[in-house]
């Protein structure tokens, strides 16, 4: 299941307005700096993956990361947008020091 807040769905308008055919937004396991974690980006939906279709956008997720990681929840960022869920990862979920830039 995909949720998505008001504030992501009004970032994602002021996005895509104008468009007539809005792409699928995939949700997807990434690795970052501070460790794995879900993502964004435009694709295609697969045979592999479950279409979801939530407040005017479809989100394509593969099967086995829906089962893992549901519910997932996008909202809006300061630069961009925050996906979470209930996936536990092994590095914290994201949050932390570790990684690229260090605290410092």
């Amino acid at each position: 299941m995909v949720e998505l807040t008001p504030e992501a769905k009004t970032q994602l308008d002021r996005h895509f307005e104008g468009q007539d055919n809005l792409p699928s937004i995939r949700v997807y396991m990434a690795s970052g700096c501070s460790g794995p974690g879900l993502a964004l980006g435009l694709d295609e939906k697969q045979e592999t993956d479950d279409l979801f279709d939530v407040q005017g956008y479809s989100f394509v997720v593969d099967k086995s990361l829906v089962i893992a990681a549901s519910p997932i929840t996008i909202d809006a960022a300061q630069y961009g947008f925050s996906v979470s869920s209930n996936l536990e990862t092994t590095a914290g979920g994201g949050s932390g020091c570790g990684g690229c830039s260090g605290c410092g």
